[in-house]
């Protein structure tokens, strides 16, 4: 695959303090439909956004700061979907 062609391929970054939520997202998500990148920061993400075909973006919104938490706004044709832990009550 040249690089102008890995530029179109659709990615979907994952923003999550923790390892292992990060890695649970990649091995659920589906072979062939794109590529998960797991990301530490939200700069991580924006920079993703800025320079790449999005799918979607999959953000802890626990641990996201005000840059983290604009990006629904600024990207508003992205869907973004919030991963984090419910305590059931």
């Amino acid at each position: 695959m040249s690089a102008s062609a890995g530029a179109a391929y659709p990615v979907v970054p994952v923003f999550h303090p923790r390892r292992e939520a990060r890695r649970a997202v990649q091995r659920g998500y589906p072979r062939g439909a794109g590529t998960v990148r797991l990301c530490r920061t939200i700069q991580a993400v924006e920079r993703l956004l800025e320079q790449r075909l999005v799918d979607a973006v999959v953000l802890d919104v626990r641990h996201c700061d005000g840059g983290g938490l604009t990006l629904p706004a600024r990207f508003p044709r992205i869907p973004m979907y919030a991963l984090c832990a419910v305590r059931p009550d």
